[in-house]
């Protein structure tokens, strides 16, 4: 398993040298231009907690370009984490859309900057559907291709929080935020739910503290004594 997973990395190593190639050979992108940003795509397609932890970057995106349209692509099932963002315009779920249908909402929205913020073909090949202009993400398998600023994926090697990650993908379009909180907005029928929820179930009033242990990847998950250590 151990040598399937280097094998892959290595395909994947060069796979975007191949495309970084072919970047440098076509010339350099256009050069970045702010004053033409007016409608901005973030795509975030994985899972809940990084959603979450990407909200920081979203506000600094619209507090630098506070005139302009932020769009997040998502999946539904994280779409309640974003709507009701102050600083979000638009939430779009990837499954509402055929690809054609998909395809044509990207290039009819003439979108001037794409946002990638975690290492994905599909979020690449999204980029490069949009025809935007400049289009920020991470190289990975060969998919860097897509875009005018590839960044490396290096998670593992230079360790960081997810939210500082989030962080300077925005950067690269000179986005920043002093405010580095977290945002989950509840709406009235969110509250409805978690009080009958805790009612049906003899909680009501009491104090509950829920831990969710665990990471898919292994460089930054935490040991289970330091949860149990945590819970007690």
């Amino acid at each position: 398993l151990c040598l399937a997973r280097a094998g892959r990395g290595l395909l994947f190593a060069v796979l975007d040298d191949l495309a970084r190639g072919v970047r440098v050979f076509f010339g350099p992108a256009l050069v970045f231009d702010p004053g033409r940003v007016k409608k901005i795509l973030a795509i975030r397609l994985d899972r809940v907690g990084d959603v979450v932890l990407t909200t920081p970057a979203l506000r600094a995106i619209k507090e630098t370009y506070p005139f302009c349209r932020l769009t997040v692509l998502a999946r539904r099932y994280t779409r309640d984490l974003l709507d009701g963002l102050s600083f979000v315009d638009e939430v779009v779920c990837l499954e509402d859309f055929s690809r054609e249908d998909f395809i044509s909402y990207l290039r009819n929205r003439h979108f001037d900057v794409t946002l990638g913020f975690h290492p994905d073909v599909l979020v690449n090949r999204i980029a490069a559907w949009s025809k935007a202009p400049w289009r920020v993400g991470y190289a990975f398998a060969g998919s860097g291709i897509f875009l005018t600023r590839a960044l490396a994926d290096d998670r593992d090697r230079r360790l960081r929080h997810e939210v500082l990650s989030a962080l300077e993908v925005v950067g690269i379009i000179g986005a920043r935020t002093a405010d580095t909180s977290l945002s989950i907005p509840v709406c009235p029928e969110a509250e409805a739910f978690a009080e009958a929820f805790f009612r049906e179930r003899g909680l009501a009033g009491i104090r509950v503290a829920a831990v969710h242990p665990g990471s898919r990847q292994t460089y930054i998950r935490w040991p289970a004594e330091r949860f149990a250590e945590l819970s007690e």
